[in-house]
């Protein structure tokens, strides 16, 4: 979750866009401080958690079109999702890292 407001933050913001070589593949987010409060229940009381295990995640599976509507609708500015090739991806990244040098 926190990509949004990382590594994909400059491009959502200056861009409008998500760009990721992703295609229609789907995922699922979760917040870290999610993730943060199950681990401090587990810290807290360890002898509740022996021999378990954990599926962090969210019950609904996005691809990174639907979640690009999701935020347009959410901040009411369209956000478009553009899934390059690998190469394409890779020459683009590469062009702004080194404009950024």
């Amino acid at each position: 979750m926190q990509n949004f407001t990382t590594t994909l933050h400059n491009d959502l913001v200056n861009n409008h866009r998500i760009y990721l070589p992703e295609g229609p593949a789907k995922f699922t987010v979760i917040d870290a401080e999610n993730i943060g409060s199950v681990t401090a229940k587990v810290l807290i009381e360890p002898q509740n958690h022996f021999n378990k295990s954990y599926e962090l995640t969210n019950n609904e599976t996005l691809t990174f079109a639907e979640m690009a509507e999701k935020i347009s609708k959410g901040i009411r500015k369209t956000i478009i999702f553009i899934s390059p090739n690998l190469l394409q991806f890779f020459v683009t990244k590469r062009k702004k890292i080194c404009r950024q040098c």
